[in-house]
């Protein structure tokens, strides 16, 4: 019974650290300083206000100049937006 409560504790404390592992860039992906250049070189860029990754994908939410929302998605190795295989994923 003991070991059953221990087993049952280390599995639910693993999980959250697997799902951040999930969440992190892959393998040869670029800098984040890379792709947060990307997205400031974009025509009226004002600020970034988040930025998220799943599966290999950035998700940036910024700002433009003219108060607009604008969400973009980038592949984490490449830095360009996801194919269209990447983005069914």
């Amino acid at each position: 019974m003991r070991f059953a409560l221990i087993a049952t504790a280390a599995t639910l404390f693993a999980l959250p650290a697997a799902a951040d592992f999930q969440d992190r860039p892959p393998q040869g992906a670029k800098m984040l300083s890379e792709i947060v250049s990307i997205v400031e070189k974009r025509e009226k860029f004002a600020f970034i206000d988040e930025i998220d990754i799943e599966k290999g994908i950035y998700e940036i939410t910024y700002f433009m100049t003219d108060g607009a929302e604008v969400k973009l998605h980038l592949d984490a190795r490449t830095g360009q937006p996801p194919s269209a295989d990447q983005a069914t994923r």
